[in-house]
């Protein structure tokens, strides 16, 4: 789960433009909401953030799991 700036950085290491990546990676049907919900719910509970410190907290392990920003604040807020 949430390993998509890896993917995105062996991609561009084999020399793939990084807007086809992208443009790629758009296409796909994956739905990165449903990854980085069940991640936070596997660290988390199902529990929502109690104060801001617990969402700095949340945002922050699910940054360093790599899933999108978008993901994230989707699954948080």
């Amino acid at each position: 789960m949430g390993r998509l700036p890896r993917i995105k950085q062996e991609l561009r290491q084999k020399g793939l433009d990084s807007l086809v990546i992208e443009q790629a990676l758009e296409d796909t049907d994956v739905d990165w909401f449903e990854i980085c919900l069940k991640a936070k719910e596997k660290k988390f509970g199902d529990r929502l953030a109690a104060d801001h410190a617990e969402k700095v907290k949340m945002v922050r392990y699910l940054q360093y799991c790599g899933h999108p920003m978008s993901a994230i604040l989707e699954c948080i807020f």
